[in-house]
């Protein structure tokens, strides 16, 4: 099988609008597309790194005492810890039920 090679002149295809005869086969577009979305990746990376900390340095601090006063004037801390409590009586009695149907299985077919 020969190597594939494509490229057009086209709007689609940017390659091929200057040349009159294929310039770029698969593999070489492959790892240009690769190398470019890499790079593009790592310019956006650093962009959105840059204004995205220069925004949490400035509005943290403010939305963390909101956040807080929220939390404290909805009793967030006193729901969470009765829920836990809850959460914590429910494993207990499932664990003890678990507990005793184990117990009377073994018993049961023990005594066979």
């Amino acid at each position: 099988m020969g190597e594939i090679l494509f490229e057009t002149r086209s709007i689609k295809n940017l390659w091929g609008l200057g040349s009159k005869k294929t310039v770029v086969d698969k593999d070489t577009f492959a790892n240009l597309e690769w190398v470019i979305s890499i790079i593009i990746g790592f310019i956006v990376f650093e962009i959105m790194t840059k204004v995205v900390k220069v925004k949490i340095d400035q509005h943290f601090p403010t939305l963390k005492r909101s956040a807080l006063r929220w939390a404290i004037s909805n009793e967030v801390p006193e729901k969470l810890e009765r829920w836990k409590l809850g959460f914590r009586s429910r494993r207990v009695q499932l664990y003890s039920t678990v507990h005793v149907t184990v117990k009377n299985t073994f018993a049961k077919y023990s005594k066979r």
